[in-house]
């Protein structure tokens, strides 16, 4: 840390130096990365929502595939491919987007805004998936992965809400 700056006075005053309030702001160097502030829980729902998005596109590929093998003319495969493209789009675009916003809270901190947006995007697929797990024929392990994926990031989004207020409390 640098010595406070010291700041003469002229020699028809006195010859006091005056020490300043506050330090002088370091000037910032290109390359040094900010400290993380979020917690190692955002880091994984990061991770987490990543894996959901995997598995979404990949449980839209196993869709598709199903069409694929009961139909040959080309039409046909277009309009079930844009079918499945289009399904599987509305679980990788939210998993990607609580990817980068779990990203992003563990670079800086989760806000209670980012933690609402989650719970919004999640809630869906928790329901969703648990639907699917139980009225649906469809393959067990991609709806119960699902089901336990959306749980995981519902719950992290929720204990990030739930620890931000009770902070507040004790600070206000």
């Amino acid at each position: 840390m640098r010595p406070p700056l010291r700041i003469a006075i002229s020699a028809s005053m006195d010859s006091e130096t005056l020490t300043p309030v506050a330090d002088r702001p370091q000037p910032k160097r290109k390359g040094v990365k900010a400290p993380v502030a979020g917690r190692p829980a955002d880091l994984l729902a990061c991770l987490i929502a990543s894996l959901a998005a995997i598995l979404a596109a990949f449980g839209s590929l196993v869709f598709f595939l199903g069409f694929a093998a009961n139909d040959s003319v080309l039409a046909g495969l277009i309009s079930a491919f844009v079918f499945a493209a289009l399904l599987g789009a509305f679980a990788v675009g939210p998993a990607l987007i609580i990817a980068f916003v779990a990203w992003r809270g563990w670079k800086s901190g989760l806000s209670r805004k980012n933690a609402v947006w989650v719970i919004v995007l999640t809630m869906p697929w928790v329901i969703l998936s648990g639907l699917a797990w139980l009225k649906t024929p469809l393959p067990k392990l991609l709806s119960v992965a699902g089901l336990v994926f959306s749980g995981l990031l519902l719950g992290w989004a929720l204990a990030t809400l739930i620890l931000s207020f009770k902070r507040n409390l004790r600070s206000g």
